[in-house]
């Protein structure tokens, strides 16, 4: 396995206890909301630098449609792209990861309420171009 390496320190006392070498990898698909090396996040693989969408264009935009499913979930469905290793939705500010379905299901939503989100595929090389999409939750 080959990683690009973003940054490490020495000495840390901060990442667990006692002193530590502390090696942070680029790459990270978790996104937690309190990320504590939020620069490693949205870097090609291939040479390191800070990008949205892959630079290569290795990955075309996810043509995506999002429906309600009933009063309190949403469904955000695409088409596969032969090329990604799985596809990431961004709803409310939180990335969900590695789906490999070419759908998800959001719940715990309001009736009759707008919503925006985001899909984009992802694979070695980096990252689509998000692909907004809109919907509507039904009437309880």
């Amino acid at each position: 396995m080959k990683e690009i390496v973003n940054k490490i320190i020495p000495f840390s006392s901060v990442d667990g206890p006692g002193n530590r070498t502390a090696i942070f990898l680029q790459g990270c698909n978790l996104n937690c909301k309190y990320c504590h090396n939020p620069e490693t996040r949205g870097m090609c693989i291939q040479c390191g630098a800070r990008v949205e969408a892959c630079p290569a264009g290795a990955l075309s935009k996810v043509e995506a449609k999002c429906v309600p499913h009933d009063a309190y979930a949403v469904r955000p469905e695409w088409k596969k792209l032969a090329n990604a290793d799985y596809y990431e939705v961004e709803f409310e500010g939180q990335i969900y990861s590695n789906i490999t379905a070419e759908c998800y299901e959001i719940d715990g939503l309001r009736p009759e309420t707008d919503y925006a989100l985001r899909v984009r595929a992802v694979n070695k090389d980096g990252r689509s171009e998000w692909t907004d999409l809109s919907v509507r939750t039904e009437a309880d």
